[in-house]
């Protein structure tokens, strides 16, 4: 393992050392949850902002109990 992928040890990463990438599929058909992310910009855009701003509110509580240890 390089050094760099030992700085994060307590993440499970797949080291990939050999193949290809996967290409992106241009040309594909968008899935029916992008259409519907697509007809529904508002709301999607709400969810996608109430989900990070409560990613957020977890990460400090707990950055909290840390610091408090």
């Amino acid at each position: 393992m390089s050094e760099q992928s030992n700085q994060f040890s307590h993440l499970s990463l797949r080291l990939t050392n050999q193949g290809t990438a996967a290409s992106p599929r241009f040309g594909s058909q968008p899935s029916k949850t992008t259409l519907a992310n697509r007809g529904n910009a508002d709301g999607h855009g709400s969810k996608l902002k109430s989900s990070v701003s409560s990613i957020i509110s977890n990460w400090e509580v707990k950055r909290k109990k840390r610091k408090s240890v």
